[in-house]
């Protein structure tokens, strides 16, 4: 079943022995389109600090406004700690999997893994203040970061990504929910991410392979009340 990702926002993470927080992002892989990890904050028990939650966690959810994860208030509190407001290094990726026992996405099928060997070196990382020798996942993005960014098609900028469509199966991004309020009135419509040629991220822009009268065609979106 497709899911919009606005709609999770503030979902509460139920773990086997309490509540550990509440979801305020999505990080995803922009070479799979792929939901690697949902991130979560704690709240006042654990000084708001922001947590990493594994998709493969997940037991149950979409109900009562909870994900239910197998995981323990013990593990996520001696979880290791990352800073969402940097790049995440593969090395950082590498503890938090093995304290929760995950399995590695990136050399695995899991949920659309697969190695890309897709890391760059901390000397390439945008202001050059990481740690020398780290290398950071170039795929892993915020999607509250990229919501806002505009849409660029072939002939011409056209809207802004508004949201994004999961499958709440597999995790995978079905659909980019563009806002095209400046051009057609206030309508949403729903663009494939296989329709993405390109994501420039220092100048906040997705090109897409299609026209502007294409997107102009493409199915309206209306989030369900």
């Amino acid at each position: 079943m497709k899911r919009d990702i606005n709609s999770l926002i503030g979902f509460k993470i139920a773990a086997t022995d309490g509540e550990i927080g509440t979801v305020k992002d999505f990080y995803f892989d922009d070479h799979t389109w792929t939901i690697r990890y949902l991130i979560v904050e704690t709240g006042t028990w654990l000084n708001s600090r922001k947590v990493f939650i594994f998709p493969q966690s997940v037991q149950s959810g979409f109900r009562d406004g909870k994900f239910h994860v197998n995981l323990t208030m013990d593990q996520v509190k001696n979880s290791p700690s990352i800073d969402t407001d940097l790049p995440v290094s593969r090395q950082q990726e590498e503890v938090l999997h093995l304290h929760h026992s995950w399995q590695n996405y990136w050399d695995s099928n899991f949920f659309g893994g697969g190695s890309t060997g897709d890391t760059i070196q901390a000397e390439e990382v945008n202001g050059n203040n990481e740690t020398p020798g780290k290398e950071y996942d170039v795929h892993l993005r915020s999607a509250a970061e990229v919501s806002g960014y505009q849409i660029h098609a072939s002939d011409g900028i056209i809207g802004h990504v508004n949201n994004f469509l999961i499958d709440d199966d597999t995790w995978e991004l079905l659909n980019f929910v563009v806002d095209t309020t400046k051009w057609f009135g206030g309508k949403k419509v729903l663009i494939d991410v296989n329709h993405v040629e390109a994501v420039q991220w220092y100048n906040f822009i997705v090109f897409v392979d299609v026209t502007m009268d294409f997107i102009e065609n493409s199915p309206e979106y209306h989030r369900p009340q």
